[in-house]
């Protein structure tokens, strides 16, 4: 009997460290995405910062994934970028934008990515700029 509840016990600890684990990964993708917003977007961290009424240090830890972001904070990030929370929060809204806001997006990614990513992820443009090109709205991008 002791056997049997040790081994669950075990198996216990074994699915926190898991979902510890993944909510640590969903912290550093949602601040890697915001920075790359951010980026994208031309705002210094400091004026994040300002806007948001935090430490310059303290927004620095948001985009280091060393705090997570509150739905207060989340809303203002999304504010002073103008941007959706989802964008954010998955990379993905269905929302239109503009396409200038889309490429400076993707370029920002190019620039942080590794040569083989930055022409993968070239091509996933092309591919995407061509299908805008033949849409009845030629002027929004549906993310």
């Amino acid at each position: 009997m002791e056997t049997a509840y040790a081994a669950e016990r075990q198996g216990q600890g074994r699915m926190e460290i898991l979902h510890e684990r993944t909510e640590q990964s969903e912290r550093v993708e949602i601040a890697d995405r915001l920075k790359k917003i951010r980026v994208a977007k031309g705002v210094t961290q400091k004026t994040m910062a300002e806007e948001m009424g935090l430490a310059d240090i303290t927004y620095v830890k948001l985009e280091n994934a060393s705090h997570n972001i509150t739905t207060k904070n989340l809303k203002k990030i999304s504010r002073i970028l103008g941007v959706p929370t989802d964008l954010i929060l998955f990379g993905n809204t269905g929302t239109a934008y503009s396409l200038e806001d889309f490429i400076k997006i993707k370029y920002s990614q190019f620039i942080n990515a590794s040569e083989l990513e930055s022409i993968k992820m070239f091509l996933e443009l092309l591919q995407k700029l061509q299908i805008l090109a033949q849409s009845p709205s030629p002027e929004r991008y549906h993310g």
